[in-house]
């Protein structure tokens, strides 16, 4: 006899009651997100910010237990690199998030322009 496969979230040799579980769940959502291009994110201060900034911010489980919110990965991973220099690194945290949304959008319309 074969292992039990969820079709769901791809977990072999489960229980019965494992089907339709919360882990089950979070397991697809967190596949989804990150097949979007999303990427979770550590603080409440962040999704504030990043909100206040305009930035589409999606609640929903990190992890198996927790539960947290995700954003584009490519904002994050520009936002965490600029934050390292140290003029803008002396700015409060949301003038911080301001001006770097600032600085993607232009980067942004320059790529959309550019053949």
């Amino acid at each position: 006899m074969g292992a039990l496969i969820c079709d769901t979230c791809g977990m072999m040799n489960v229980p019965n009651s494992h089907f339709g579980s919360r882990e089950c769940e979070a397991k697809r959502y967190i596949r989804k997100m990150e097949a979007l291009g999303y990427a979770p994110f550590p603080c409440r201060r962040w999704t504030r910010a990043f909100r206040s900034a305009g930035l589409q911010v999606v609640h929903g489980p990190i992890t198996l237990n927790r539960e947290g919110n995700w954003a584009p990965k490519w904002i994050l991973d520009s936002f965490k690199a600029a934050r390292t220099m140290a003029y803008i690194r002396k700015l409060p945290f949301k003038e911080q998030v301001a001006w770097h949304m600032k600085v993607a959008l232009l980067v942004e319309r320059h790529h959309a322009a550019s053949p």
